[in-house]
């Protein structure tokens, strides 16, 4: 290849940008043998999302919807079953 450059030139297919918040820390208290209910309100972004949630431990935490739509600037709640 007498007279080319051997800089091999690539394109952009797909960009990805992650943002990471610090998000505040929610404490559950709860009686043992019993079930804690609670609620988490979730604000959209600026585009709607497909989210879904994972418990670390599903025999002791579970969270209702486990998979959903977050339309941009809008409230969602997010149910919580504590064991």
């Amino acid at each position: 290849m007498r007279g080319k450059s051997s800089v091999a030139y690539t394109r952009a297919h797909v960009l990805v940008q992650v943002f990471l918040h610090a998000l505040r820390k929610v404490q559950v208290a709860g009686v043992v043998g019993a079930t804690t209910h609670g609620a988490l309100v979730i604000k959209g972004g600026s585009a709607t999302r497909r989210l879904q949630c994972h418990a670390s431990n599903p025999a002791e935490l579970q969270l209702q919807p486990m998979e959903f739509d977050l339309a941009s600037g809008q409230l969602a709640e997010l149910g919580i079953v504590y064991r």
